[in-house]
């Protein structure tokens, strides 16, 4: 049981090694480099998603939190897709185009947030 938990860490570490940037800018470049090569390639760049999917129906556990996992997960990608769409398409970014323009940096502590609060979510979804 507890490979389930060291899985998703695992594929949390693998979107946080992709998904790099010290600032807000380079964040999104580095989204916009797989967005750009094929959006399948960058929705298939979230396994964490998928693990999650296979682990609700290898448990056959359809709770809140583990729904609630998948969910936020799902929203993550759309909400990413949603974005760059925006920028490739010259629409209005709203607030974030402040957050691009002025370069803001990201909190190192909000770039492991994925690693330490969806593993602790599994496991209260999965094995308590």
């Amino acid at each position: 049981m507890e490979i389930f938990i060291i899985g998703l860490i695992f594929f949390e570490l693998f979107e946080l090694s992709w998904q790099k940037g010290r600032n807000f800018r380079d964040y999104i470049q580095n989204l916009l480099y797989y967005y750009d090569k094929s959006v399948i390639l960058f929705i298939s760049f979230h396994p964490s998603f998928y693990f999650l999917i296979f682990s609700q129906m290898f448990f056959n556990n359809f709770s809140f939190l583990a729904s609630s996992i998948t969910i936020i997960k799902a929203l993550d990608i759309i909400f990413k897709l949603s974005l760059l769409y925006k920028i490739k398409t010259n629409k209005d970014l709203g607030i974030y185009k402040i957050l691009i323009e002025e370069n803001r940096p990201i909190h190192p502590l909000l770039k492991c947030f994925g690693i330490v609060l969806y593993p602790i979510i599994f496991y209260f979804a999965y094995f308590s």
